[in-house]
């Protein structure tokens, strides 16, 4: 059997950087390229289709992704029980992946918008089947982010090297298709033929198997993972229900953006839910409410900037990435800009703080509320601002959600905004302003105001911080320099 090593934070951090890093990357080296080729039609049905199963897989996974990490993270010094819990979650998934393919067909025959796609939704669906032996919970449970971030990357230069040769011209929507399952049915397939190596088979006896015992345990935060699931992506759903596939093409044009800006910044908390967890079941509660202040603190210093140079950049940005048929996006990107911060919030909030204490009800209220008040305000704000309309609904619904975690959810948090807090919006207003008057001053190419624009706006940021000794961005600078052990 392969051996389970536990790392520290700082070294888990690291890989998952690195993975996030490269799922940043390498669309915005293949997106752009896509775009160009498919136009906004093409992007936008993938990316309808793409939402759907998404959100399909969410409904039929019934809580498993969080619940398979919080189960081996408890039994991963047990070879017997983990290799027992192993096998009876694969196999509960996979009889529950059954659901997900009927709707899939059902969807194909009923929907109008799929008729005339049928070939693409197939290869597309290949993804449902694939789902259930990804097994990524368990990698995250036993912290193998080493492993998550190797494989990804050799995983998406293959999928990139597919893209380049294979989609030449607007028809070939269909392998544009193949690339994007092959970016995330590689990394499945991978997971599954490696994870036997953590199996004790002798230890798994067939008559012992009781993968449905499972269901009733997975069911507690089934409805938890279905709105944390959903949340992100209930809009582009609706958008191709109502608009079609070219909105759905400018709206992803400007998401992408703001959905791997969060990623990047909400990967902390897919790092700490596995050791937070841990603090608060073996009472060290202490050590919890450091590491959960840490994190907040972390997205206040990265996510105002981040808001705030995305509205100065968003034209340059979408043409550099997207070309000129994607201008509607430039809007689309203003508009949902400060979901960085609200989103990274309530994912850091209800995931990181509030599941590890079994306040995953009190989450799943926050955002099954934000989810319904997000699809009225899309089918009344589209008639009146289109596709603007639905990017507005978007962003009020993550407040909603955000002040629904942070009322209801009080007692449950012990996090501290001081006057540091404040200067962190000051200093990047400050910082985005002086970006503004330098965008309006030089000229050059997209891609060269965006260089230079983001370096002298961070140079300008950090020096602010550094002058008034801001205490979080020198630990993080004695941590890296000295390489300081955390947790």
């Amino acid at each position: 059997m392969l051996i389970i090593k536990e790392r520290t934070v700082r070294a888990n951090y690291i890989y998952n950087m690195l993975y996030v890093v490269s799922s940043i990357l390498f669309p915005l080296i293949t997106f752009p390229y896509a775009a160009r080729v498919l136009g906004a039609d093409g992007i936008g049905l993938i990316g309808f289709f793409q939402s759907l199963i998404n959100y399909v897989c969410a409904i039929f996974c019934v809580g498993i992704p969080l619940y398979g990490i919080r189960e081996i993270a408890k039994v991963k010094m047990e070879p017997t029980e983990l290799s027992k819990s192993l096998v009876e979650i694969i196999i509960l998934h996979g009889i529950l992946t059954l659901g997900a393919i009927i709707v899939i067909i059902i969807l194909s025959i009923i929907s109008e918008e799929t008729k005339g796609s049928v070939a693409v939704l197939c290869v597309m669906s290949i993804h449902v089947l694939l789902y259930p032996l990804g097994c990524e919970w368990f990698y995250k449970g036993i912290e193998e982010f080493k492993y998550i971030a190797i494989r990804s990357v050799f995983i998406r230069i293959l999928s990139a090297v597919f893209l380049f040769v294979f989609v030449r011209t607007s028809q070939d929507v269909i392998y544009y298709a193949i690339c994007v399952v092959l970016s995330t049915g590689g990394n499945f397939v991978i997971n599954f033929i490696r994870i036997w190596g953590y199996v004790d088979k002798k230890a798994v006896k067939v008559r012992e198997i009781r993968p449905f015992k499972h269901f009733k345990r997975s069911g507690k935060v089934y409805f938890f993972n279905l709105a944390l699931s959903s949340f992100p992506s209930v809009d582009v759903a609706i958008l191709g229900l109502l608009g079609g596939t070219i909105f759905v093409g400018y709206y992803t044009g400007a998401i992408k953006f703001v959905l791997a800006i969060i990623t990047v910044v909400a990967s902390l908390a897919h790092v700490l839910l596995p050791r937070l967890s841990h603090f608060y079941a073996s009472g060290r509660y202490a050590e919890f409410n450091e590491l959960s202040q840490m994190s907040i603190d972390y997205v206040f210093v990265t996510c105002p900037f981040i808001t705030l140079i995305l509205m100065v950049l968003s034209p340059e940005l979408i043409a550099f990435f997207c070309g000129s048929g994607f201008q509607p996006s430039v809007s689309i990107l203003r508009i949902m800009a400060p979901i960085v911060m609200t989103m990274t919030l309530v994912k850091i909030i209800g995931m990181e703080i509030l599941f590890p204490q079994n306040r995953e009800k009190m989450v799943t209220y926050a955002l099954m509320i934000s989810t319904l008040t997000e699809i009225t305000l899309c089918y009344f704000l589209f008639y009146v601002w289109s596709y603007n309309g639905v990017a507005l609904a978007t962003l009020i619904s993550n407040i909603i959600a955000l002040l629904i975690l942070v009322l209801c959810g009080k007692k449950n948090l012990t996090l501290r905004l001081t006057k540091q807090h404040l200067f962190y919006f000051i200093f990047a207003l400050l910082s985005t302003l002086f970006c503004y008057f330098i965008k309006n001053l030089i000229s050059g190419t997209p891609l060269f105001k965006v260089f230079v624009v983001v370096f002298l706006g961070l140079t300008c940021y950090g020096i602010m911080l550094y002058a008034i000794k801001d205490e979080y961005a020198l630990m993080m600078k004695t941590a890296i320099l000295n390489k300081k052990k955390i947790y």
